[in-house]
């Protein structure tokens, strides 16, 4: 299935807590694939401050059990639910 690159906060949020895969260019340019949830909340410490979360998601790394924040505008596809979501690219 295709999503839309301005969908793709809205799709992990529709996952409700579950486990699901998403596959991102870092910073750095490297490629970076990340097991994780949203919703977790056991082991925050505060609130930091936001910036550019609009364009950032906040998700919790299952594998590395840490806090993560994936730049939406890089990922390029997500499982979860037993399906593939491909973005598109904003070209």
């Amino acid at each position: 299935m295709v999503v839309s690159r301005t969908r793709v906060s809205e799709l992990l949020k529709s996952f409700n807590g579950k486990a699901f895969t998403i596959h991102f260019i870092k910073k750095n340019g490297k490629r970076r694939s990340l097991n994780g949830r949203l919703g977790v909340t056991k082991g925050v410490k505060g609130v930091r401050p936001s910036d550019q979360m609009s364009k950032h998601m906040v998700v919790y790394d299952l594998q590395n059990r840490g806090f993560r924040k994936v730049d939406l505008e890089t990922v390029e596809f997500v499982l979860g639910k037993g399906e593939i979501f491909y973005v598109e690219s904003s070209t």
